[in-house]
């Protein structure tokens, strides 16, 4: 009985932190995918987690070369009107108040 349990035990110990770390790269693999799959819309300059250089103005917004949001990488792309927010294509980032930017990621 008592070599029943030690078994049990190892196993729990090894099977437990893997279905941990499976399930926890599932639900970023997921993640993932959705920001792929439908674009990203931005309402805050804010929620960005950097941009680089202004290249211009619209509407009172700075048009920078490239921003970044959630690790992605994006490029200017060109000013789209606010009703085509909701078509984003995969790699796409609008940011209000209508800046295009499109992912150049290869992944």
């Amino acid at each position: 009985m008592e070599v029943i349990l030690k078994l049990f035990f190892y196993m729990v110990c090894i099977l437990l932190p893997l279905h941990m770390l499976m399930t926890h790269e599932f639900h970023r693999w997921q993640r993932e995918q959705t920001v792929r799959r439908y674009g990203v819309v931005v309402h805050r300059f804010e929620a960005l987690d950097d941009a680089s250089e202004v290249i211009g103005s619209y509407c009172g917004a700075e048009i920078h070369r490239t921003v970044t949001f959630d690790g992605t990488r994006y490029e200017y792309f060109g000013v789209a009107p606010s009703g085509e927010r909701r078509a984003l294509r995969r790699d796409e980032l609008y940011l209000d108040p209508g800046l295009l930017y499109v992912s150049r990621d290869e992944s």
